[in-house]
């Protein structure tokens, strides 16, 4: 009888072990998941502040609503969406969903990419909103 309360005390243990680590793991989605969705993009306007290195957030500062247009000559890149980075730059190494690769990118490589395109067909994507004259 003995042997049977120790075996019974034993799975309930493991049970409850079991649960916990279930429920750390959801609860630990949830939090990734909601502070994803609380971060804040905005619109960077590229500016060469520093040089003409569209990955170098120093290069960037939030589009006012005073700003001309980026115009349909498609040279450089003109607009992006990214997070503050606390600094009042924008955080290039934030990840988007990317839906040509189906995966999560850096703002840096989606900028990287559609700095590519420029060279044949110039295509913007989830982080490079628009393109301008040199």
């Amino acid at each position: 009888m003995l042997k049977n309360i120790k075996n019974y005390a034993m799975a309930l243990g493991g049970l409850a072990i079991a649960l916990s680590l279930t429920f750390m793991s959801f609860k630990a989605s949830v939090v990734e998941k909601t502070s994803r969705k609380t971060l804040s993009f905005q619109t960077w306007r590229f500016v060469e502040t520093v040089d003409s290195d569209p990955t170098n957030p120093e290069n960037y500062v939030l589009q006012q609503l005073s700003d001309p247009p980026c115009g349909t000559i498609e040279k450089k890149i003109c607009t992006i969406t990214a997070p503050d980075d606390g600094n009042g730059l924008p955080d290039l190494q934030e990840q988007m969903f990317d839906p040509v690769t189906n995966n999560d990118q850096t703002i840096e490589h989606l900028i990287d990419r559609a700095q590519t395109s420029l060279s044949s067909t110039p295509t913007t994507n989830v982080a490079v909103l628009a393109f301008k004259n040199l």
